[in-house]
C-alpha cells in the first residue's frame, strides 16, 4: 500500500507454525543494588521513577523466584497475580521466549502470562494514552491471531484457551482479579 510517498505493508494473514509444546523458562540474572537487595512484591516504591533498578522477589506463584517491572502498575499486576485464588501460575516472559511476530519481523513481547485454573492470558499493561497507538494496536492484533491458534492447539490437547488482556496502567489496583480484568479488557 502506498500512502504519502511511501510504502507500507500490512500482514493479512499469519502463518500458523507449532514448533514444541513446551520450553524450559530461560533463567534471568539481575543485578542487585546492595543498598536495596532483592525487595519484596508487596513493598510500595516511593520513588516511581526508580522502579526499573529494582528486583522484586517473595513469589509464590511467579515462575521465577526473582523479577523487574518497567513500572509500578507492573509491580501491582504482579500483587494482583499473587493474590488472586484464580491464578496458578504467571510470569513475565523473557525476550524472545514466546515468539509473536507482528508487522513483518517485529517480535512482541508481553508483558505478562497467567495461567488460571481455567484460562491462560497474556496480560499487556499499557499507558492509557498508548493504548490507540497503531504499533500497540498492531502487536495487539498479532496476539489475538496467536491466542487463536494457540487456543486451537490446546483444546485439541487437552489445553485451555489463551486470551488476550490489553489492560490501562490507571485500572491496575492491586485489589483486583484476572478474572476481573480480563471481563473488562480481554480483546479476541
Amino acid at each position: 500500500m502506498k500512502e504519502d510517498g511511501h510504502y507500507y505493508e500490512m500482514a493479512t494473514e499469519y502463518e500458523e507454525i507449532v514448533s514444541k509444546g513446551f520450553e524450559t523458562p530461560k533463567t534471568e540474572s539481575y543485578s542487585v543494588n546492595l543498598g536495596e537487595g532483592i525487595r519484596h512484591y508487596r513493598q510500595p516504591v516511593e520513588n516511581k521513577k526508580e522502579i526499573r533498578s529494582m528486583v522484586f522477589g517473595g513469589f509464590r506463584r511467579c515462575l521465577y523466584p526473582m523479577q523487574k517491572f518497567d513500572s509500578d502498575s507492573e509491580r501491582r499486576f504482579a500483587v494482583i497475580c499473587e493474590s488472586d485464588p484464580e491464578v496458578e501460575k504467571w510470569f513475565k516472559p523473557t525476550p524472545g521466549q514466546l515468539k509473536i511476530y507482528y508487522n513483518n519481523s517485529n517480535v512482541y513481547h508481553p508483558d505478562f502470562v497467567v495461567e488460571t485454573k481455567t484460562t491462560k492470558y497474556i496480560c499487556e499493561v499499557k499507558k492509557e494514552k498508548e493504548l490507540q497507538d497503531k504499533v500497540v494496536q498492531q502487536k495487539a492484533g498479532a496476539v489475538i491471531q496467536w491466542c487463536q491458534y494457540a487456543t486451537k492447539h490446546e483444546l485439541q490437547n487437552g489445553g485451555k484457551p489463551w486470551k488476550y488482556v490489553l489492560i490501562p496502567h490507571t485500572d491496575v489496583d492491586e485489589n483486583m482479579t484476572i478474572l476481573g480484568l480480563a471481563s473488562r479488557y480481554i480483546l479476541n
